[in-house]
C-alpha cells in the first residue's frame, strides 16, 4: 500500500481522527477498526467486512431507500464513476 502524497492522509485516518475528536476513537488504530465501528452503528453494514466488499463495493441501499435526486446530482455521480474507473485503470494490480 502506498502512502498518499505530501501531507495527505488515508481516508481511514481522517475517520479515526473524527472519531477521536467526538470522544469515541480511542480503540481505533486501523482501517479495519474504523469499518468495525461503522458496522456497529449503521445497520446496512452489519455482517460486512472490507474483504467482503472488495474493490468493487456492494449495494447497501435499495433504490426506494435513496433520497430523491436533483438532475445535477446525477451528472456529479456519473463524473465520480468515471473518475473511479480511470483510477482503477491506472492502479497497479495488488499482489
Amino acid at each position: 500500500m502506498t502512502r498518499p502524497p505530501g501531507n495527505a492522509r488515508d481516508d481511514w485516518e481522517i475517520l479515526r481522527d473524527l472519531l477521536q475528536a467526538i470522544g469515541g476513537g480511542d480503540s481505533v488504530s486501523s482501517v479495519d477498526d474504523v469499518f468495525h465501528r461503522i458496522s456497529e452503528t449503521i445497520p446496512q453494514f452489519a455482517g460486512l467486512t472490507l474483504s467482503k466488499i472488495g474493490d468493487l463495493g456492494v449495494h447497501i441501499l435499495q433504490m426506494d431507500e435513496l433520497p430523491p435526486m436533483h438532475p445535477a446530482d446525477e451528472e456529479a455521480i456519473e463524473q465520480a464513476i468515471a473518475v473511479q474507473a480511470a483510477r482503477r485503470a491506472v492502479r497497479p494490480a495488488r499482489p
